[in-house]
């Protein structure tokens, strides 16, 4: 396994690839970005480590889009990742570890820093010795986000990055298990283990847990991931959009006797995601992540992209195993349902070649929660 890291995709020839990448609008952001840290606001990354050492020096990002106040239960879920990066404390001559929380305000950046000082004070609540970072962002981007926090890492000569969704409720051994398992020589992703929230009855908690059980845990997820620094390099490619597939793609090798090599998904590490608010949301998602695979795999050599539509992506459309899988309603269901979702994608390639044909470019959507 080699410790060097992939080149990034680079655009590809060919016709098809082209009417995909003429399907999504250029991204041109300058984005103002703010710090809060010990109750005061700066416009340059603060130092918050002030002693060297630690084999590990961990930034922990949680990024958030907030319309005038929290999201529900949100104060809850930070509770749970302060009890996350305070089970490091037994190792903390090993491991330093700081919490960053990116956030946007739909509603105007003042709003948005009162919202950063709320979040500073609940922190405080907790009574964690754990550093916390507030980062006010001009633009609504996950990728953005993510991306705007390299100035910080260097500043504070940060070996690893790891970051959560903030509506995913981290389990208190999800970071212990990672770092684990993380070797900081070499090229990997490590993502947790992700679970779904408690059965409810209805079609919609079904279709949840089929599509999560087909492909969220084959490879590391973007609402769970950690990383060494050199692998995050300057971030994510803005015209990627999202970070759910772009680390996939780019570090997937199907060449490989073990092509998943650099990306691994931590059992041990668990964190559970929420209920799907409505039928129309779960759908908006499905089809903005379908959108947005089809952007990254425009820039994706032949074979990996091969490879991750029939493992991958659609690993579970196949015949039976055995008769006795035939035989089982489960597996029909599966079928019927993974056939819906390839029907589903290939309506989606059949409109983004049209918009690539038309010069109607998509605007750019950055986040899955509505802020405007």
């Amino acid at each position: 396994m080699s410790a060097s890291v992939p080149p990034l995709p680079q655009p590809l020839y060919g016709r098809r690839r082209a009417l995909v990448r003429a399907a999504f609008a250029a991204l041109e952001v300058s984005p103002k970005i703010e710090y809060r840290y010990a109750q005061q606001w700066s416009g340059v990354p603060p130092r918050v480590w002030k002693r060297p050492g630690g084999d590990v020096r961990l930034v922990v990002v949680v990024p958030t889009v907030t319309r005038g106040s929290l999201p529900s239960g949100m104060d809850d879920r930070l509770r749970r990742i302060a009890e996350a990066v305070s089970a490091l404390a037994p190792n903390e001559d090993d491991v330093h570890c700081l919490v960053a929380v990116v956030l946007y305000e739909a509603d105007g950046a003042d709003l948005g820093k009162s919202r950063l000082e709320e979040i500073e004070r609940i922190w405080h609540d907790f009574g964690t010795a754990v550093p916390w970072v507030g980062v006010s962002l001009s633009e609504p981007s996950k990728v953005l986000a993510l991306n705007c926090t390299v100035p910080l890492l260097d500043t504070n000569g940060a070996t690893a990055i790891a970051w959560f969704d903030d509506d995913v409720e981290v389990m208190p051994n999800c970071l212990t298990a990672l770092l684990n398992s993380f070797d900081p020589g070499i090229t990997c992703v490590y993502g947790a283990r992700i679970i779904g929230p408690k059965a409810r009855p209805g079609w919609l908690t079904a279709a949840t847990r089929m599509l999560r059980d087909s492909s969220t845990n084959s490879y590391p997820y973007g609402c769970a991931m950690l990383m060494s620094r050199a692998t995050f390099g300057d971030g994510i490619p803005l015209v990627y959009m999202s970070d759910d597939h772009f680390y996939p793609l780019w570090l997937l090798d199907p060449h490989a006797m073990d092509p998943m090599h650099r990306l691994r998904v931590v059992s041990d590490a668990v964190v559970r995601v929420g209920p799907t608010p409505s039928r129309r949301v779960a759908l908006r998602r499905v089809v903005r992540n379908y959108r947005n695979v089809q952007r990254v795999l425009a820039d994706t050599d032949p074979a990996t992209a091969r490879y991750f539509r029939r493992r991958l992506h659609f690993g579970e459309l196949r015949p039976a195993r055995d008769l006795r899988e035939a035989l089982t309603s489960r597996y029909w269901m599966q079928l019927t349902f993974q056939v819906v979702r390839a029907l589903l994608w290939q309506v989606l390639v059949a409109e983004v070649t049209l918009r690539g044909l038309l010069g109607r470019p998509r605007p750019a959507i950055w986040s899955s929660r509505s802020v405007r």
